[in-house]
């Protein structure tokens, strides 16, 4: 008796490369699935003959190579086969098998397999499915006929978030562990249905309305955020919109003093040629906070780059800004259409123009973690200049300019100061040209900052 794995050439017959034939007690039975990883061929599943179990093995080259055996009891019984498998690299696996456990290897089934969890039903149990994202490798669902669980550290702990039986739960995005889908089978009726969950289980929508009964699987197309569902009428499919932009850096621009704006490329193979959207709101007065959303009347840019220069803008305040008057968000839209249902963090800027004099243009947080002097812009200078420093608790700050003799000539601040980023404006018209220096003292901590006068 021999069983095949076979691959396609163009339209010609297939060509077998291996053959699984018994050998003693070791025989596997029909292999059902076949997971392709990293150039490595792994063959799985099936109902077995004899034991021990021979029912998962693993290839490279495509399959014309040798042919390993890594099905040492990976169910850790022998009563079970693999049903599905993911695998991390090339040493991590997470099978998922015909008993109800789920186990893992992190030696790609060379001498040990441990059991995480078991997500298996009363009367006959089954664990029926695994999925794993590759944005991060900790978040993994299992489901079988006793439910969907998650965990979110490498299978330490598990979470039960369906109790219904899961067929098959996939994710439409490598870089969006929590949007997943579930194939799920009613008890009693057996009736099949697509649910989908925006936020990693915690709520779920049903996604079968319009579908033909019955559903017979779901599979994902992790590169562009497509799900496919085969139903007894045809196939049916859905495009989830891309992912939103991840990555958002404020700045200013090398030339010019404009805003600038850098994000992380969107991995998804669908976008639009030109997929990215900047949405620019300008305010009168300072927002109490960055709005999730761009707010109705924002402007927009497109760009086909990872960043965004307003050259008709200038500041001179890193950014972002505690008391912005105007915010930038990104955006991404695909092939289809579709925008991503969120955008970026908003970004802040302190704008020339604009109001915030006393304001502070400094990183966009509510307070800072260690108290910090920065170094001063523009210098050298005539005769204005900002200094910039932060203040993580509420207490007593003195800002001071010293000559090169180190004789005391201004005293910027000097008080009580509320926790914040701060900043104040250093007049030099009465003093000479030449090399001072500004020393802040906050309790324990204390700053020395050089500044240059050229008149």
């Amino acid at each position: 008796m021999a069983y095949y794995i076979s691959a396609q050439t163009a339209g010609e017959d297939f060509t077998n490369v291996y053959s699984f034939s018994s050998s003693g007690s070791n025989l596997l039975g029909t292999t059902t699935d076949i997971l392709l990883n990293n150039n490595r061929v792994y063959a799985f599943g099936g109902g077995i003959v004899n034991t021990p179990y021979r029912n998962l093995f693993r290839s490279t080259y495509g399959g014309s190579s040798v042919w390993t055996d890594l099905s040492t009891d990976p169910d850790g019984s022998t009563d079970g086969f693999v049903n599905d498998l993911v695998v991390v690299g090339k040493d991590t696996m997470y099978a998922a098998m015909s008993n109800g456990n789920i186990r893992k290897t992190i030696d790609e089934g060379s001498s040990s397999w441990t059991t995480k969890t078991n997500v298996g039903g009363g009367g006959t149990p089954s664990a029926n499915t695994i999925a794993m994202n590759a944005s991060n490798l900790g978040v993994i669902y299992a489901g079988g006929n006793g439910g969907l669980k998650k965990t979110t550290d490498y299978g330490g702990s598990w979470t039960s978030i369906r109790t219904d039986e899961v067929l098959r739960v996939v994710m439409p995005y490598s870089g969006l562990p929590h949007i997943l889908y579930a194939l799920t089978k009613a008890s009693g009726t057996g009736e099949t249905n697509v649910y989908g969950s925006g936020d990693g289980g915690s709520n779920w929508n049903d996604n079968s309305g319009n579908l033909p009964k019955p559903i017979n699987d779901i599979r994902a197309r992790v590169d562009a955020g497509f799900i496919y569902v085969a139903t007894s009428k045809g196939v049916y499919s859905i495009d989830i919109p891309p992912a939103r932009p991840t990555g958002v850096v404020a700045s200013v621009s090398s030339s010019g003093n404009h805003p600038r704006i850098d994000w992380n490329a969107n991995t998804e193979e669908d976008l639009a040629s030109v997929p990215y959207v900047v949405y620019k709101k300008k305010y009168t007065s300072a927002p109490e906070e960055i709005p999730a959303d761009p707010p109705e009347g924002s402007t927009t840019f497109t760009t086909a780059d990872t960043y965004f220069i307003d050259a008709s803008e200038v500041t001179n305040a890193e950014p972002p800004v505690e008391y912005p008057n105007a915010v930038y968000w990104i955006g991404v839209v695909d092939a289809g259409g579709h925008h991503a249902s969120n955008k970026s963090d908003g970004v802040g800027f302190l704008l020339e123009g604009g109001f915030g004099e006393g304001k502070i243009a400094v990183p966009y947080q509510a307070i800072p973690a260690v108290f910090a002097l920065h170094g001063n812009y523009p210098n050298p200078f005539n005769p204005i200049t900002i200094i910039r420093y932060d203040v993580p608790v509420d207490g007593r700050v003195t800002i001071k300019v010293y000559d090169i003799m180190g004789r005391e000539m201004m005293t910027l601040v000097d008080g009580v100061t509320e926790a914040g980023y701060r900043q104040v404006s250093v007049d030099a018209s009465r003093l000479s040209s030449g090399v001072y220096f500004y020393r802040m003292q906050a309790g324990a901590f204390v700053s020395l900052k050089k500044m240059l006068v050229v008149k």
